[in-house]
């Protein structure tokens, strides 16, 4: 054996072959190879390699907000910042870390002294309706949660017609009214097209009560069916998803721009095939909305658990000095 001959390790391996195997990471993974040395932490934040994480993984994400945008139009802000702001891996790594600091218990200190939060459940509540046999998202919510995250204490009724009453519960000590925007009856609802509801919604919004309704908000749900039925295409699920934009530009126009918008992306089972929150954003266009929004998937059978997300961020985003 050659006694000169040196013996090879990974640090000998050339940028493009390294690049390579990070391109097999996840984005946590690739957090921490930043750490082994200078090299490895510049080969870690190509900007190539996070661009093509980005593209990748945004079509699996359970949630995306108004932070993510393609056209980020932000020098100074890399495409591995942005993978990382938005990641919903991420964003829950740092959220459990930051839960176990003594500023996090004293901002939910703090929390429990401001008044109650009202967010409205809005038109697209309709999108629920097929969902479990007339039941209600207020209903699934309560009575599937076994963890009692939710915790129901009455309802409220309305103060005109369509609108206004709604159920109050606690959530990690918040206290939450969840109001009800519903356009008519559920049997109306299920035989109006989309252009009829526009049309309806048009008309509530015209009215005294709707207006006060969406002046007092610190928060306003939408939800929508990204189920992709049997024998129905993507492509044909995303051009419904497309026609409702106009049902949202127009409560976004009639809504104060500090109040964020929630919209639930619904399917009756987690297995269903459906449409990403990413394609939902794009699909209904709101990137040119005047507001915080956020998009966030869930099922039916499973909401209580999967709307904690969304309702995270409501909260957090009507509450911004907190």
């Amino acid at each position: 054996m050659d006694e000169t001959r040196k013996a090879l390790s990974v640090s000998d391996l050339p940028d493009d072959i390294l690049l390579h195997v990070f391109s097999f990471l996840d984005a946590l993974s690739l957090c921490k190879v930043r750490r082994v040395c200078k090299r490895w932490n510049h080969l870690s934040t190509d900007e190539i390699l996070w661009k093509h994480k980005l593209l990748t993984d945004v079509k699996s994400w359970k949630h995306v907000s108004n932070a993510f945008t393609e056209e980020t139009g932000n020098a100074d802000e890399s495409t591995c910042d942005m993978y990382l702001k938005n990641s919903p891996e991420i964003q829950t790594w740092k959220r459990e870390f930051y839960q176990r600091t003594t500023l996090h218990q004293l901002t939910n200190l703090l929390r429990n002294f401001l008044p109650t939060k009202k967010f409205a459940f809005g038109v697209g509540a309709s999108a629920m309706d097929s969902f479990g046999k007339g039941r209600s998202f207020f209903s699934k919510l309560l009575s599937f949660d076994s963890a009692n995250v939710f915790q129901h204490c009455g309802e409220f009724p309305g103060r005109f017609r369509g609108a206004g009453g709604g159920f109050q519960f606690k959530y990690k000590r918040h206290m939450l009214e969840l109001c009800l925007m519903y356009l008519a009856p559920k049997l109306l609802r299920e035989a109006m097209t989309v252009e009829q509801k526009i049309e309806q919604l048009k008309k509530m919004m015209e009215s005294t009560g709707y207006s006060e309704l969406l002046t007092s908000l610190k928060g306003y749900i939408h939800t929508i069916d990204s189920r992709i039925l049997e024998g129905v295409t993507e492509k044909n699920t995303i051009e419904v998803i497309q026609q409702q934009s106009e049902e949202v530009l127009l409560i976004d126009a009639k809504l104060k721009p500090d109040i964020p918008m929630l919209i639930l992306s619904v399917r009756k089972v987690e297995a269903d095939p459906h449409i990403s929150p990413y394609e939902i954003s794009k699909s209904l266009r709101l990137n040119t909305l005047s507001r915080p929004w956020m998009v966030c998937e869930c099922s039916a059978e499973m909401i209580y658990r999967d709307v904690v997300d969304g309702m995270d961020w409501l909260i957090g985003t009507a509450t911004p000095l907190l």
